[in-house]
């Protein structure tokens, strides 16, 4: 048996954990008008290469309780990966200390009581117990065609399946279960002045189809070559969708305050992104459209959040 099998934990214990842990954030937090509690687990494999070999096999757990409190239309939220009980009660502690003494928040809404979620089935398990010999085929087969064609190929292929409960104090239980993976491939020669780069993520290994993977980067570093420097002027050019991507990303983040979510309210109310004060505005062209879908097929992750 994998040792990804062997370390996953019953959903059935994840459960009663979780509820156990509730408990304990509900007798020390007494004080608090809302309670809500968001418990992740998670296990990861990732194997890595670098300059045409096989570098590093990881594997790592990870855990963490998120615990929000509200107190008199102020809130708190305060984490901890040690879910012993000392320490719990100590991150409650915490947030209801914050709590005390943060403003009250005139959008204050009340927690949500129960919710009927849309099921969502992305839990695969052959991303779990996929053999390593495939994985590394994989990575070998990359590492080959970067030497046939005098490239250096470096990279990620990594797995995970994650769990999530959230519980609060008016009624609402969710739990989501799920796998992803990523294989992250550049191929690059020339001391990184002609790079090519592919990425593929997935839910169910058996989506990922490395070769293609491996062909894109060698054909963007064959395309980016023979650099030259360009005059100031307007350019009709071609965006990679890799490209894209990495833009929309700091299009919805601000890197410089933590990556907070320009497309949050609060950011947009307090003047903090730059959408604020223009709503309705038109700053895109006609054929681009964003919209945030949880149940898109593509997408990874629960129907649910912390908020």
């Amino acid at each position: 048996m994998d040792m990804a099998q062997k370390m996953m934990q019953p959903d059935s214990l994840l459960k009663e954990r979780a509820h156990e842990l509730f408990r304990t954030v509900k007798d020390a937090a007494r004080e608090a008008d809302g309670i809500e509690i968001t418990l992740t687990t998670g296990q990861s494999e990732n194997l890595r290469f670098g300059n045409n070999e096989l570098g590093q096999s990881q594997f790592g757990k990870s855990r963490n309780l998120s615990i929000r409190l509200t107190l008199d239309k102020r809130q708190a939220r305060a984490t901890t990966g040690r879910l012993e009980k000392s320490l719990v009660e100590k991150t409650v502690e915490k947030a209801l200390s914050q709590a005390r003494t943060s403003p009250q928040d005139p959008d204050h809404l009340p927690m949500l009581e129960a919710q009927r979620y849309h099921g969502l089935d992305r839990y695969h398990e052959r991303t779990l117990t996929e053999p390593a010999e495939q994985k590394a085929a994989h990575i070998g087969f990359a590492i080959d065609l970067a030497r046939k064609n005098g490239l250096l190929a470096s990279g990620v292929l990594g797995t995970n399946v994650g769990n999530v409960w959230i519980l609060n104090s008016v009624g609402l239980e969710a739990n989501y279960k799920g796998t992803n993976g990523f294989y992250s491939l550049t191929m690059d020669a020339d001391n990184g002045n002609q790079t090519g780069y592919a990425l593929s993520t997935f839910a169910d290994i058996r989506e990922l189809d490395a070769g293609k993977v491996a062909e894109t980067a060698l054909e963007r570093a064959r395309l980016n070559k023979n650099q030259g420097e360009t005059l100031p002027g307007k350019y009709d050019v071609v965006v990679d969708p890799y490209a894209w991507s990495e833009t929309l990303f700091f299009l919805t983040v601000s890197a410089t305050a933590g990556y907070a979510p320009d497309f949050g309210m609060r950011q947009y109310k307090e003047g903090r992104s730059y959408l604020s004060g223009r709503l309705g505005e038109k700053i895109m062209g006609d054929n681009i459209s964003i919209e945030d879908d949880a149940y898109h097929p593509l997408q990874t992750g629960p129907s649910f959040d912390g908020e």
